[in-house]
């Protein structure tokens, strides 16, 4: 009588061992490479399934939108041999970027020589990095920063940056111009 014992090697490291997402985001983790004839089951392990969720949990990749670091299994099986494999990934979140928002500026004359940037939180102005302007929608062409600028109708400014993690907020600066009503006097 003759037993054959056959030793199946389904790989490993198809999960890369960290990902970082902004607060508040989802994320897509995606295999290095998927393996063949596999099912797959994502679950939170570590710290408890109330901080972060995992939808497509059998599929190859999974979404997930943790609150804190979140550390994820993904079990796969060979469904040809049976054989069962499992894997760790940490998804880190970073704090998300809160630009503080600036009030609108109402006027019923025309503005003249207005400092834009100056508008913006100077510690938050000096924090952040990808700084762009633009005028009117964000995205869209990017403007020079508006230091010295004329304002003779309604308009708005927008400021984008990210933080030192990469995660990005907008600021609307709104400057509304009102026609000047003329009293209506009865007589």
């Amino acid at each position: 009588e003759e037993i054959i014992i056959r030793a199946v090697d389904i790989g490993d490291a198809y999960v890369p061992a960290s990902q970082l997402i902004c607060q508040g985001e989802s994320a897509v983790i995606e295999l290095d490479s998927v393996p063949s004839g596999a099912s797959f089951l994502w679950t939170v392990s570590s710290p408890s399934a109330s901080f972060g969720t995992v939808t497509n949990d059998d599929q190859a990749e999974a979404i997930v939108q943790p609150e804190v670091e979140t550390v994820y299994e993904l079990t796969y099986t060979d469904l040809t041999s049976g054989c069962i494999n499992s894997e760790l990934i940490i998804v880190e979140v970073a704090p998300k970027l809160e630009l503080t928002s600036v009030p609108d500026s109402f006027s019923c004359d025309p503005l003249t020589g207005i400092n834009v940037v100056n508008l913006v939180d100077a510690g938050e102005y000096a924090a952040v990095s990808n700084k762009k302007w633009y005028r009117e929608v964000a995205p869209g062409p990017v403007i020079a920063d508006p230091v010295s600028v004329d304002v003779s109708s309604s308009i708005d400014y927008f400021f984008a940056a990210t933080n030192e993690f990469g995660c990005p907020d907008t600021l609307e600066i709104s400057f509304v111009i009102e026609d000047a009503q003329q009293p209506v006097v009865s007589s």
